[in-house]
């Protein structure tokens, strides 16, 4: 073996290499699976809020209800609703779906369902980056005969 390839295979030189590789990709990468699952989160609570607005408008009945209605734009207006028995739900690509509420609850239920299977993908995910570079922060710290607490 030549002195350059003996040289980056040296305790020392293999140490520098785990360290950086913590530092500059596993760190990082178990940071971001930690962030996709939070977003992963939200969507599910998003939906978990929609069927509980759903709920709300399947029970009104009666002279109806105030809202916030989206007039476009990110632009909402507080409007009387008097007939909530069909609404408008955003399937994609901008598109928007007439549907009866129970139509609309059955797809929000569908939906979340997904949101929650993913979830549970993303949080694995988080769980098992986060998992690798504690394992290979651990191995450092053996290999340079450091303490837990120490790095």
């Amino acid at each position: 073996m030549d002195d350059k390839r003996m040289a980056t295979t040296t305790p020392d030189a293999l140490a520098r290499r785990a360290a950086t590789t913590l530092r500059t990709r596993l760190e990082p990468a178990a940071r971001l699976a930690r962030q996709v699952a939070d977003e992963a989160k939200e969507d599910v609570d998003a939906w978990d809020e929609l069927l509980e607005k759903l709920e709300t408008i399947g029970t009104g009945g009666g002279d109806g209800f105030d809202a916030l209605v989206d007039v476009g734009g990110e632009i909402r207006a507080r409007a009387r609703v008097r007939d909530a028995s069909k609404v408008y739900v955003d399937v994609g690509l901008g598109f928007k779906a007439e549907m009866t509420v129970e139509e609309a609850r059955t797809c929000a239920t569908r939906r979340r369902e997904e949101a929650k299977k993913d979830l549970r993908s993303k949080e694995r995910e988080a769980v098992e980056a986060a998992e690798a570079a504690d394992e290979v922060r651990s191995a450092l710290r053996a290999m340079l005969g450091m303490s837990t607490d120490a790095a």
